[in-house]
Parts: structure tokens; C-alpha cells; sequence
């Protein structure tokens, strides 16, 4: 169950794009806003394990946990589901906020739903994954996780050039952090 000897190193803070700037609030600090702080909880180490070949363990341990935390044994399709689960709700958040941001002002309105159409297709990408794990075809669930982490770092790119001022650009980033987590748990189903 290791990390391929490629894979990349993880960026500090920075999401899967690598984006940090001094004005925005890192990853972690955007964790414990939106789940609370996480330093004290104990985890079950099968979870751990699995989420600590993740680029941000703590993020995947946060977000996943509670959705698998009755389970005395973890596997890691289960855990790559519930992954690919939190990635949609990330996601599926941002959309409602492009959508109240294109009715709120006119500005931006074709750049906003550009990428509303890279987040669209980055979950029709996640719902084709979740589909896959079902069939047992992992080999077709890589693929599609990498074309929704694509798809998810193009629209982050878009609304981070955009440089509007009521958008936290956090959000954005933590789902190309979970879409990230879950390409990688995905390394670790054997094929």
C-alpha cells in the first residue's frame, strides 16, 4: 500500500494547484472553520493509515471520518468512496456559490459559467467513478478521478484569475484538495 515512488510531494497549504497567497487563509485553517478542530480526535488507524499516503492527511481524515465512523474495519474502496462523496459535496457547494454569484451581479458571467461547466463535469466525473468502484473496474476510476481533478484545478484557476472580491478562494481550493485525496487513496486499490 505505498505511494507510488513518483507521486508528487505534497504542497503546503497550497490545494492541489499549489495556489497560496499571504492573503488568503491556509487549508488547515479553512479545515478547522468548516469541520472544527481536529487536533485531539482520535482516528481509527486503519483510516490513518490509509489517509496518511493522501497529500493532506488531516483534510482526509477530517471529512472522511464522519462518514464511515461506526465501522470498526476500514477498507480502502470503502474509504475511496466516502472520499469521492465528500469531493462532490465540495463541489457541488461551489456550484450553488457560482450560481448565487452569477444572479447577484452581472460581472464575470461567462467566466463564472465556464466554471461552473469545469465543476459540472468534474461530478459527472465523480458519479462516473463512484459507478466504476461498483463494476470493480479501478483501472477506469483513476482515470476518471484524474479528469475531475483536472477539471476542478481549470475552474480554481479560472475564479482565482477572476479576483473577486466576495469569493474566498479557500473553498475552492479545499475541493481540489479533496479530489486530490481521492486520486490517491484510488492508487492504493489493487487492481
Amino acid at each position: 500500500m505505498d505511494p507510488p515512488s513518483d507521486s508528487p510531494a505534497p504542497t503546503p497549504d497550497g490545494g492541489a494547484s499549489g495556489y497560496s497567497s499571504p492573503s488568503t487563509v491556509s487549508i488547515s485553517d479553512y479545515l478547522k472553520e468548516k469541520y472544527g478542530d481536529q487536533s485531539k480526535a482520535e482516528y481509527n488507524p486503519d483510516l490513518e493509515k490509509i489517509c496518511g499516503h493522501t497529500h493532506q492527511p488531516d483534510v482526509c481524515l477530517a471529512t472522511i471520518s464522519p462518514l464511515i465512523k461506526n465501522k470498526k474495519k476500514f477498507d480502502v474502496v470503502r474509504i475511496l468512496e466516502a472520499s469521492i462523496k465528500v469531493s462532490k459535496e465540495n463541489i457541488k457547494d461551489i456550484v450553488e456559490k457560482i450560481e448565487k454569484q452569477a444572479k447577484e451581479s452581472g460581472e464575470n458571467d461567462e467566466s463564472l459559467n465556464e466554471c461552473k461547466e469545469n465543476y459540472s463535469k468534474a461530478l459527472d466525473n465523480l458519479h462516473k467513478a463512484l459507478e466504476a468502484i461498483r463494476a470493480k473496474n479501478y483501472g477506469k476510476v483513476t482515470i476518471l478521478l484524474s479528469g475531475a481533478l483536472a477539471d476542478v484545478s481549470t475552474a480554481e484557476s479560472k475564479i482565482v484569475d477572476m479576483q473577486l472580491s466576495n469569493f474566498k478562494v479557500e473553498p475552492f481550493s479545499f475541493a481540489s484538495v479533496t479530489a486530490s485525496n481521492c486520486l490517491s487513496i484510488a492508487s492504493l486499490v489493487p487492481n
